[in-house]
C-alpha cells in the first residue's frame, strides 16, 4: 500500500482481497485475488499504463495487484475508514459479471 501511495497522482488507494468467489472460478489464483482501489489527485492525467508501469517498478511480482481501478472516492464510513467490505463486494459483483459474459479475467503483465 505505500509503496502506490508514493505515486504523486494517486494519494489514496486501497487493496481488496476476495477469497470466496475466486476459489470456485479461479483456481489458478490460489484463493487469493488483489484488486488495488486508487484515487487520483484532481486533475491527474494518470493512465492504466502509466499506473501499471509504476506499479510494476516498485512492487515485487508476487505483491501486485491482477487488477485495478481508479475511482472518485473510497467508500469510508463517520470516522473516515474505508469501508473494505463494499470494495470486495464491488469486486466479487464485477467478477462474476466477467465470468458471465465469457471475459477474461484482468491478467498480470
Amino acid at each position: 500500500m505505500a509503496a502506490i501511495q508514493l505515486h504523486s497522482d494517486c494519494p489514496d488507494a486501497m487493496t481488496s482481497v476476495s477469497n470466496d468467489f475466486i476459489d470456485h472460478y479461479m483456481p489458478e489464483a490460489n484463493g487469493e485475488f488483489v484488486k488495488v482501489y486508487a484515487v487520483k489527485k484532481e486533475g491527474a492525467e494518470l493512465s492504466d499504463a502509466e499506473f501499471r508501469k509504476f506499479l510494476k517498478l516498485h512492487l515485487d511480482n508476487y505483491k501486485r495487484p491482477r487488477d485495478f481501478e481508479f475511482v472518485e472516492a473510497l467508500p469510508k464510513n463517520a470516522l473516515r475508514k474505508v469501508l473494505k467490505r463494499e470494495l470486495r463486494k464491488d469486486a466479487v459483483e464485477k467478477l462474476k459479471k466477467a465470468v458471465a459474459a465469457g471475459a477474461a479475467t484482468p491478467s498480470e503483465d
